[in-house]
C-alpha cells in the first residue's frame, strides 16, 4: 500500500514539474483575456521555443502588441503553429534566417487549424542547405493567412515565395501583399512558390528572378544519357535552371482569384514556364491582372507560362505499389552510399545527398497519390464569381490524383537519375564499399525506371482513365485547368512559346523543359484533354515579343485545350521565327469566338487569329478555328500570311475579318470559312466587344501617357493634333511617327529620346588612330561634323617665307598695327581646318584638337569676323581644348619659336658696341683737353715774352737770343717747314699790301730788333687765333655743326633705346628664372634621349573609395625607328607603341587608364618644366627642383599614374613634382599631394643608370608592323588575368585535359569523355585525343592512329580543336568577370558564328543538320593564383525539321589536369617532321 502511495506521489510530482515547465509562456505571456501577448523580442523567442510540439499551439490565440525589431533569429523560425496569431497591424522587422533550415519563414509550418492575420514582416529569408519551402511569412501553409504583408527578400532553390513557400491544398491566402525580391530555381512565386490551395485578392510587388539564376555550367550540370526512353535526356541538366516562375505562384494546381501582379517577372532568355500570375498552372486562375513585364526563355505568358490540363486519373494499384516499394529500397541504398562517401570525395558525397533529396521528394509525392479513387464522385476545389472557395466536404482535396502530381514523382526520379549518371560516368576511383553501393543503386534504379515507364503508359494510353467527355462538358462549369476573366497589360518577352495570356497549353512528363511530350502525342490525346485546359474571356493589351517561333496575342503554342471569348489587342511579333497569331501562334485544338485587333509580324505563318492550325486526322482530332473576328495589320511576313490564318491547315468555319488588302487565309478569302466584312458590318454585330469597335490614339513619353483621344475607323490627324513632346534634359526628343493618316487600329505614338552624344569626332585621324578634332555638344546619334583641310596662309600670321630679311620683316610687321613684337613668335602654320558643325541648338561649342606629333602646344587661331584671333587653350589628355562660336568654324594651328634668346644675343652685341663708343668718345675728349692745355700754356708764355719785350726794350742781341717757348720749339722741331709757312702766311692775290719779304731770301745776316719783335707778335697772334679756334670748337657750337657734334647727337637716342631694352631683358631674365628652368628641362631631356631608358615606377593613389597601387619596371628603346616601351607590372609584361598596348602574343589593345604608359611621364614633366615656375634647393650633392602642377596639368599627370576618376579629382587640387638630380644627372621623379582632402598621391619613378635593351617578342614586332592588326576591346585587370591564364596554359610544352562532351540535336545524341594530351618535340607540337581505348595522334594537319597509320580524318580530332576555339574566342571576346570564393569566373556570351564553330567541334555530325543556335556562352574559372581551372561551353538552339522545329543543345567541359602519358613511338615516328 505504501509503495502504491509512493508511486502515486512520484507521478503527481512529475506532473507538477511538467506543468512548471510551461509557466514561462503561459504565465509570463498570457494576460487576463487568455491570449498570449508578445511585446518584446524575448517574448517572441520564448513563444517560438514553445512551438516545437505541433499540438501545443492549437486552440491558442497569440497577439502581437508592439512593433518588434529583431536583433537575433536564434529561435526562429517558429517551428509549427496551429492557433490564431493576430499581428494587430504591427510589424516584425529584422527577420534574418540564414541557417540550414527547411521549411523556413517567420513560421516554419502553419497547420491546417492555424490562422495568421494582420501581420507585417520585414527581412531576409535565405537559408543554406536544401533551401526548400521558403517564404517571408511561412515555409508551408496548411491553414489561413489573411491581411499580411512581407517586405524583403527570399532566396532558395525550390518552392520559394514572398509569403509562403508551399501553400497546401487546405491553405488559403487572402488579402495579402509582398514586396521586394525573390530568387529561386524551381517553383518560385512572388507570393507562393507552389500553390495547391487558394490565393485570393492578393497583390505582388516583388521582383521574381529578374537576375539570371542559371548557375555556372560545370560537370554537375551535365546529364549523361538518362531519360525516360534513354534517347532524349542527354541534354543540359535543367534541375538547376530556373523553371516555374510566376508573379503570384510558381506552380499552381489550386485556385488563384482576383490577384494582381505589379512587378517584373523573369530574366530575358533564361528560365522556363514564366508567367505574370503563375509560371505553370493546372488549377484555376480567375479575374487576375498582370501589370509587370514578363521575360524568359520558353513558355512565357502574361498570365500563365504554361497551362497544363487538370486531369484526375486512376493508377494501377499493383504498378504503383511496386513503384513505391522500389523507391523505398532505392532510397535506403542511397542513404548507405551517402554514409560510405561521407569521408571520401566531397563531390560524390554532395551528389549522393542531392539524389537522396530527390528520392525523398518522389516518395512524398507518391504518398499523395490515391489509388482506385472514383473520380466521377470527386468535386474539385474552385472559386465562384463572388470569390467563395468551395471544397468537397466528403473528400480531402489532397487525395485528388492529377497527372501533375504523378509528374512530380517522375520528375524527381529523373533528376536523381541525372546525378547518378554523372557519378557513374565520371567517378573512376572510389572506395570498394562505395563502388558496391553504386552498383546496387544502378541496378535498383533500372528496376524503378521500367516500372515507371509502365505507369506512364497506363496514364496516357487509355481513354478509360480520363474523366472528361468532349460531347457533354459545359465549358462554364469547368473550374480547374482554366484561366478566365483575366487581363494582361504588360509586355511579354520570350524566346519560344510566348503568349499574352499563356505561353503554351501543353503537358510535360519530365523535368526536361525543352521537350514537351505533347509534341509526340496522338490526336486522341488532344481530343480527350481539350476541355480540361481552358482560356476563357481573357484580354491582352500588352505587346508580345518572341525571339523564335510560336507567338500569340493570347496563347503562343496551343497543343491542347480550348480558347474562347478572348480579346487580343496588343501587338505580337517574332524576331527570327514563324507562327504568329492574334489569338494563337499555332493551335492543335479549338479556338472559338475570339476577337483580335492588333499588329503582327514574323517570318512565316502569320495570321490574324492563328498562325497555323493542325491537319485533321482520321480519328477526328485536329485544330478547329470557328466564329472568330479579326481586324489586324501584318507589318512583316515573308510567306504565308492571312487575316485569319497563315496556313489553310485544320478546320476553319465562320471566321470574319476586316481588311482592305489582307486576304483571309494565305492570300485567299473563303466564303463561310474566312470571309471579309466591312467595319460597319462588324460594328453591327452585337456580340462584338466595344474594344473591337473603338479606337484610341495615345501619345506616350517615358512610359507616361501624354495624350489620349478616341477616333473613328479610318480617321486622320494632322500636325496640329500632335501634342508637344515633353523635353528631357540631356536628350533629343521626337515622336516615332507623325504620319497619322487613315488610321484603322489603336495607335500608340511614342516619344523617342536620344541621349546627346557628348562629342563628335572627325574622320581625319593621327597615326595612333585618334581623331584630329572632337567637338563637344548635345548631338544625336545621326549627327556628324564635316572637317575639311584648307591651304595654309602664313602671311595671315606674320610669317614670311624666303630669305632672312623677309622673315625679320614678317616678325616686325606687327609694328604697323601698333603692336610690340612678341617674345614667342609664330614659326610655321602646321595646318588649317574648316569645321561644319551639326546643329544641336547651341551657338558655342568646345573643340578638342590633337596636334601633330612633335608639336605638343601650338598656338590655335580661330577666324572670327574675317580676322584670325589667337584663343586661349586648355588641355585634356593629349588634346588642346578651346571654345568656338557658330556652325562654320575655321581654325589654324601654328608652331611657335621663342625669340627671347635671340633678343638677349642682340642686346648683348648692342651693349658691347655702346661700351666701345663710350670709350672712344671719352678718349677723344681727353686728347682734345690735353692739346688745349698745351696750347694755352704756349700762348701764355708767348704773351709773357711779348709783354716783357714791350715793357723792357732789351738789346737786340738780347732780344734775338731770347728763348722760344718750349711748346713752340717742340712743334717747330717736329715740323719746321710747316711752322715757317704757318708763321708767314702768303698775301692774298687781291691784296694791295706788298708781300712780306722772305726771311730766308731777304733777311740780312743780322735782323733788327723790330723785325724780330714783329715776327714774335705775328707768331703770338697766329697762336692766339689757333687757340681760340680750337677752344671754340670744343666749347661753342658752330653754325654748321662739326662732325664730332653730329656723331654725338646720332648715338644719344640709340644709347637710350639700348638701355631700355637691356632693362627689359634683365627683367625677363630674372623674373622667368630661365637659367633654373633650363637646368630642370635639360635634366629631363637628357633622360628622354637615353636609349635604352630604364626606370622603376611605384604608384599609391587614392580618392575616396577609389584606389590604385602599382609597381612597374619600365624599359624603353627603339625598334626599327619605333619607340617601344616594355612595362613589367603585376606579373604581366606589356608592350606600348604608337598608342597601343601589345601582349606578348601580339594581341593589341588601346591604351586605357588602367594600364598607362609610364614612360610618358618624362614627356609631360619636360613640358611642365618649360611652362611652370621651378624652385631649386641643394642638399650636398643632391639638387631638388620642385614645381606645382594644378588643374589640367595635375589631371594630365595623374592620368599617366592612376585612373581617369582619380585624375578628374586631381583637377581640383595641386600635385607637387620633384626632380632629384646628382652629379648633373636626373635620378628620380617624385609626385605627391599635400593637403588635398580625399585625394592622396605618392608616386615615384627611379631611374636606372645602366640597363639592357628589352627583348621584344616576334609576335609583338609582327603585330606592330602589320597594317591588319586589329585593336580590340579595352584591357582591364580582369581581362589581363584571364589572358594570362589562357596564355600560360596555351604556351605550355606539355598539356593534358579532360573534355566532357554532350549533345542532343535530333539524330546527333552523344555523351562522351575524352582525354587530350599535347607535347612539344623539338619545337613540333604533337597531340593525342583518346576515348576509352581509341586514340588518334595529329600534328600540323596530319592524323594517324597508335600504330602510325595515316588517316584522312577523325571526328575526335575535330573535338580536340575545342580547346583552341575556346582560347581564340575568350582571347578575342569580352567576358564578364565575377569574383568567386576560389578565384574568378568569366562568362562570354557567344555570337552565332562562334556557337556554330563550337557545336561542330563538340559534335562534328551537327554540320550536316539545319540548326540555328540562339544562345550560347563560355565560362572559364580562374583560381586565386591565376591558373585556369576549367572551361565550360553551352549552346542551345533549334533544329529545323520538315514539319516542325525541335530543340538542340550542345555542351562541353574542358578541365586541365596533370598526368603522366607516354606517346606511342610509332605515331611519333609518323608525325615527326
Amino acid at each position: 500500500m505504501m509503495k502504491t502511495k509512493l508511486h502515486r506521489f512520484r507521478a503527481l510530482a512529475l506532473c507538477a514539474l511538467l506543468l512548471l515547465s510551461l509557466l514561462p509562456v503561459t504565465s509570463a505571456l498570457a494576460d487576463g483575456d487568455g491570449a498570449i501577448h508578445i511585446k518584446t523580442e524575448e517574448d517572441l523567442q520564448s513563444f517560438a521555443r514553445s512551438c516545437t510540439l505541433d499540438s501545443w499551439s492549437r486552440g491558442k490565440k497569440v497577439v502581437l502588441d508592439n512593433d518588434l525589431v529583431l536583433e537575433s533569429a536564434d529561435a526562429l523560425p517558429i517551428p509549427t503553429f496551429g492557433g490564431t496569431f493576430d499581428g494587430g497591424g504591427h510589424t516584425i522587422s529584422g527577420l534574418s534566417i540564414e541557417d540550414s533550415l527547411s521549411p523556413a519563414g517567420l513560421f516554419g509550418i502553419v497547420q491546417k487549424s492555424g490562422v495568421v492575420k494582420n501581420l507585417h514582416v520585414e527581412g531576409t529569408v535565405a537559408p543554406s542547405g536544401d533551401s526548400q519551402n521558403l517564404g517571408g511569412i511561412a515555409g508551408e501553409n496548411h491553414g489561413t493567412i489573411e491581411g499580411c504583408t512581407f517586405n524583403g527578400s527570399v532566396v532558395g532553390k525550390r518552392n520559394v515565395g514572398g509569403l509562403v513557400g508551399q501553400n497546401a491544398a487546405t491553405g488559403v491566402i487572402r488579402s495579402c501583399e509582398a514586396a521586394g525580391a525573390i530568387f529561386g530555381q524551381n517553383l518560385t512565386g512572388g507570393l507562393v512558390g507552389c500553390n495547391l490551395g487558394a490565393v485570393v485578392s492578393s497583390k505582388n510587388r516583388t521582383y521574381v528572378n529578374i537576375e539570371s539564376t542559371d548557375p555556372a555550367i560545370d560537370l554537375g550540370d551535365l546529364s549523361f544519357e538518362f531519360s525516360l526512353d534513354f534517347s532524349k535526356l542527354s541534354q543540359l541538366d535543367t534541375v538547376s535552371i530556373s523553371t516555374d516562375t510566376g508573379g503570384i505562384a510558381g506552380y499552381s494546381s489550386g485556385a488563384i482569384s482576383e490577384c494582381v501582379n505589379e512587378a517584373a517577372i523573369g530574366y530575358q532568355h533564361i528560365g522556363y514556364n514564366v508567367g505574370g500570375i503563375a509560371g505553370r498552372s493546372s488549377g484555376q486562375i480567375r479575374a487576375c491582372t498582370n501589370q509587370g513585364a514578363v521575360c524568359g526563355r520558353k513558355d512565357i505568358g502574361g498570365i500563365a507560362g504554361q497551362m497544363e490540363p487538370y486531369v484526375r486519373t486512376e493508377v494501377s494499384g499493383g504498378q504503383f505499389s511496386l513503384m513505391k516499394s522500389q523507391l523505398s529500397e532505392l532510397n535506403s541504398l542511397v542513404e548507405k552510399a551517402v554514409n560510405d562517401a561521407e569521408y571520401g570525395s566531397g563531390e560524390i558525397s554532395s551528389r549522393l545527398s542531392l539524389i537522396a533529396g530527390y528520392l525523398t521528394d518522389a516518395a512524398d509525392a507518391a504518398g499523395d497519390v490515391r489509388v482506385n479513387v472514383d473520380t466521377d464522385a470527386i468535386t474539385p476545389p474552385s472559386i465562384d464569381a463572388d470569390g467563395n472557395i468551395t471544397f468537397d466536404p466528403n473528400v480531402n482535396v489532397s487525395d485528388v490524383v492529377t497527372v501533375t502530381n504523378f509528374n512530380m514523382v517522375i520528375g524527381a526520379i529523373t533528376a536523381a537519375g541525372s546525378q547518378l549518371s554523372y557519378i557513374t560516368e565520371n567517378v573512376k576511383t572510389t572506395s570498394t564499399a562505395l563502388s558496391s553501393d553504386l552498383r546496387s543503386i544502378n541496378s535498383k534504379f533500372t528496376e524503378l525506371s521500367n516500372t515507371m515507364f509502365s505507369a506512364i503508359a497506363s496514364v496516357g494510353g487509355s481513354s478509360a482513365d480520363l474523366v472528361t467527355d468532349v460531347s457533354t462538358v459545359d465549358i462554364n462549369a469547368v473550374t480547374l485547368g482554366k484561366v478566365s476573366g483575366s487581363k494582361n497589360t504588360a509586355a511579354v518577352y520570350g524566346d519560344v512559346n510566348t503568349g499574352g495570356i499563356a505561353g503554351s497549353m501543353a503537358i510535360e512528363y519530365t523535368l526536361d523543359p525543352e521537350d514537351d511530350v505533347t509534341g509526340d502525342l496522338s490526336g486522341s490525346y488532344r481530343t480527350q484533354y481539350q476541355y480540361k485546359s481552358i482560356v476563357q474571356a481573357c484580354v491582352n493589351t500588352g505587346d508580345i515579343s518572341g525571339k523564335r517561333s510560336y507567338v500569340g496575342g493570347i496563347v503562343g503554342r496551343m497543343d491542347l485545350g480550348y480558347v474562347t471569348s478572348c480579346e487580343g489587342y496588343g501587338s505580337a511579333a517574332s524576331e527570327n521565327g514563324s507562327y504568329v497569331g492574334g489569338i494563337a501562334g499555332v493551335t492543335g485544338a479549338t479556338v472559338c469566338g475570339n476577337y483580335a485587333k492588333c499588329t503582327l509580324s514574323g517570318k512565316k505563318y502569320v495570321g490574324g487569329i492563328v498562325g497555323s492550325g493542325v491537319e485533321t486526322k482520321a480519328d477526328g482530332s485536329g485544330s478547329s478555328v470557328t466564329w472568330n473576328y479579326s481586324l489586324v495589320d501584318i507589318t512583316d511576313c515573308q510567306q504565308f500570311a492571312g487575316a485569319v490564318s497563315g496556313s489553310d491547315t485544320g478546320t476553319f468555319e465562320h471566321n470574319y475579318y476586316v481588311s482592305d488588302d489582307l486576304p483571309g487565309i494565305n492570300r485567299q478569302g473563303f466564303a463561310g470559312r474566312a470571309e471579309p466584312i466591312s467595319f460597319s458590318q462588324l460594328s453591327a454585330i452585337a456580340s462584338v466587344p466595344a474594344g473591337m469597335k473603338t479606337f484610341t490614339l495615345t501619345f506616350v513619353a517615358d512610359d507616361e501617357e501624354v495624350s489620349r483621344r478616341s477616333f473613328a475607323y479610318g480617321a486622320s490627324f494632322g500636325e496640329s493634333d500632335i501634342p508637344e513632346i515633353p523635353q528631357k534634359e540631356g536628350y533629343h526628343a521626337h515622336w516615332d511617327r507623325t504620319d497619322l493618316e487613315s488610321l484603322h487600329f489603336d495607335t500608340v505614338v511614342t516619344a523617342v529620346y536620344e541621349a546627346y552624344t557628348p562629342g563628335l569626332a572627325s574622320e581625319q585621324t593621327r597615326e595612333g588612330g585618334l581623331s584630329v578634332l572632337l567637338v563637344e555638344g548635345d548631338y544625336s546619334n545621326g549627327d556628324s561634323i564635316k572637317v575639311t583641310a584648307e591651304a595654309v596662309t602664313p602671311e595671315a600670321f606674320d610669317i614670311q617665307t624666303g630669305s632672312l630679311p623677309d622673315r625679320v620683316k614678317g616678325y616686325f610687321s606687327c609694328l604697323g598695327r601698333g603692336e610690340l613684337p612678341p617674345m614667342l613668335a609664330n614659326r610655321e602654320v602646321l595646318e588649317q581646318w574648316k569645321l561644319e558643325l551639326a546643329d544641336d541648338g547651341q551657338t558655342q561649342h568646345t573643340v578638342r584638337y590633337l596636334p601633330p606629333d612633335g608639336y605638343s602646344s601650338p598656338r590655335i587661331y580661330v577666324r572670327e569676323g574675317g580676322a584670325w584671333q589667337n584663343v586661349d587653350t586648355g588641355t585634356m589628355g593629349s588634346y588642346l581644348t578651346f571654345p568656338v562660336t557658330g556652325m562654320s568654324v575655321e581654325i589654324a594651328a601654328v608652331s611657335t619659336l621663342s625669340v627671347g634668346g635671340i633678343w638677349l644675343a642682340v642686346l648683348g652685341v648692342l651693349l658691347v658696341l655702346i661700351l666701345l663708343i663710350i670709350l672712344l668718345v671719352k678718349r677723344g675728349k681727353r686728347r682734345a683737353r690735353r692739346r688745349a692745355e698745351r696750347q694755352a700754356a704756349a700762348v701764355a708764355q708767348a704773351e709773357a715774352i711779348v709783354q716783357h719785350a714791350q715793357e723792357d726794350s732789351p738789346a737786340p742781341e738780347t732780344a734775338a737770343e731770347a728763348p722760344v717757348p718750349a711748346v713752340i720749339a717742340a712743334e717747330s722741331a717736329a715740323a719746321p717747314d710747316t711752322s715757317a709757312q704757318t708763321a708767314l702766311p702768303a698775301k692774298p692775290a687781291d691784296s694791295d699790301e706788298p708781300a712780306a719779304p722772305n726771311a730766308t731770301e731777304d733777311s740780312p745776316d743780322t735782323d733788327s730788333i723790330e723785325a724780330r719783335l714783329a715776327r714774335a707778335e705775328e707768331e703770338l697772334r697766329l697762336l692766339r687765333e689757333e687757340c681760340e679756334s680750337r677752344e671754340n670748337a670744343l666749347t661753342r657750337p658752330a653754325v654748321k655743326p662739326a662732325r664730332p657734334r653730329r656723331k654725338k647727337r646720332r648715338w644719344l637716342p640709340a644709347l637710350i633705346t639700348v638701355l631700355v631694352l637691356l632693362a627689359a631683358a634683365a627683367v625677363f631674365f630674372f623674373r622667368s628664372d630661365v637659367k633654373k628652368d633650363l637646368e630642370a628641362y635639360r635634366l629631363v631631356e637628357a633622360r628622354m634621349k637615353q636609349d635604352p631608358l630604364a626606370m622603376d615606377v611605384t604608384v599609391d593613389a587614392s580618392y575616396g573609395k577609389l584606389a590604385v597601387q602599382a609597381d612597374a619596371a619600365v624599359t624603353r628603346t627603339k625598334v626599327d625607328g619605333t619607340t617601344v616601351t616594355c612595362i613589367d607590372r603585376d606579373g604581366a609584361t606589356l608592350y606600348y607603341a604608337d598608342g597601343t598596348i601589345y601582349l606578348s602574343n601580339g594581341r593589341a589593345y588601346p591604351i586605357a587608364d588602367a594600364y598607362p604608359d609610364y614612360s610618358a611621364l618624362l614627356d609631360k614633366t619636360a613640358e611642365l618644366c618649360r611652362s611652370l615656375t621651378i624652385d631649386k634647393s641643394v642638399d650636398g650633392k643632391e639638387k631638388v627642383y620642385t614645381l606645382t602642377a594644378e588643374g589640367d596639368d595635375a589631371a594630365a599627370l595623374l592620368r599617366l599614374l592612376a585612373s581617369d576618376e582619380i585624375a578628374d579629382a586631381a583637377a581640383l587640387y595641386s600635385l607637387r613634382v620633384e626632380l632629384v638630380a646628382e652629379s648633373g644627372e636626373l635620378m628620380e621623379l617624385r609626385f605627391y599631394t599635400e593637403g588635398a582632402g580625399d585625394l592622396s598621391v605618392d608616386a615615384s619613378a627611379v631611374f636606372r643608370s645602366s640597363a639592357a635593351a628589352p627583348v621584344i617578342p616576334d609576335d609583338v614586332t609582327d603585330a606592330m608592323s602589320s597594317s591588319s592588326t586589329e585593336v580590340i576591346g579595352t584591357l582591364t585587370d580582369d581581362t589581363l588575368r584571364l589572358l594570362q591564364a589562357l596564355s600560360a596554359l596555351h604556351e605550355q610544352d606539355t598539356l593534358s585535359a579532360d573534355i566532357a562532351l554532350s549533345s542532343d540535336c535530333g539524330p546527333i545524341v552523344l555523351s562522351d569523355t575524352l582525354q587530350y594530351d599535347r607535347h612539344d618535340y623539338d619545337g613540333q607540337s604533337i597531340s593525342c585525343i583518346r576515348k576509352n581505348t581509341l586514340a588518334f595522334y595529329f600534328s600540323d594537319g596530319t592524323i594517324c592512329d597508335e600504330s602510325g597509320s595515316k588517316l584522312d580524318s577523325a571526328d575526335l580530332v575535330d573535338s580536340a580543336q575545342l580547346i583552341e576555339l575556346c582560347y581564340e574566342l575568350l582571347a578575342n571576346g569580352t567576358a564578364a568577370c565575377t569574383e568567386t570564393d576560389g578565384g574568378w569566373s568569366y562568362t562570354l556570351t557567344l555570337e552565332e558564328d562562334g556557337m556554330s564553330d563550337l557545336a561542330a567541334a563538340i559534335a562534328p555530325g551537327i554540320k550536316e543538320q539545319d540548326v540555328s543556335f540562339t544562345s550560347g556562352r563560355i565560362e572559364a574559372l580562374v583560381t586565386a593564383d591565376g591558373a585556369l581551372r576549367s572551361v565550360s561551353v553551352s549552346c542551345s538552339g533549334v533544329l529545323h525539321l520538315i514539319l516542325t522545329d525541335a530543340p538542340a543543345t550542345v555542351s562541353a567541359v574542358i578541365t586541365p589536369t596533370t598526368r603522366e602519358f607516354t606517346f606511342a613511338q610509332p605515331a611519333l615516328n609518323a608525325l615527326k617532321q
